[in-house]
């Protein structure tokens, strides 16, 4: 759920690793975070918190466990929160 997002906020700084990944699936020129979206639903996963049927209390807990995972110190583009 939270790839595409952190593609899309990644851009700025991962623009030629991100054009890559849109090469490898066929589609260069178009946003990975949009082709990964789309690769995630063909697969009949859910895109959304509210496809994954989350609460509000539920995304707080994930967004506050997010910014504690031991990848959100090593992002490409600082975080904050």
């Amino acid at each position: 759920i939270t790839l595409p997002a952190t593609l899309e906020w990644n851009h700025p700084v991962s623009a030629a690793r991100q054009a890559q990944v849109s090469a490898l699936l066929g589609r260069p020129g178009e946003p990975a975070a949009k082709l990964v979206k789309a690769l995630i639903a063909s697969l009949g996963l859910p895109t959304s918190t509210d496809e994954a049927g989350l609460t509000k209390d539920d995304r707080q807990a994930v967004a506050q466990a997010a910014m504690k995972d031991r990848f959100a110190s090593t992002n490409p583009r600082p975080l904050a929160g």
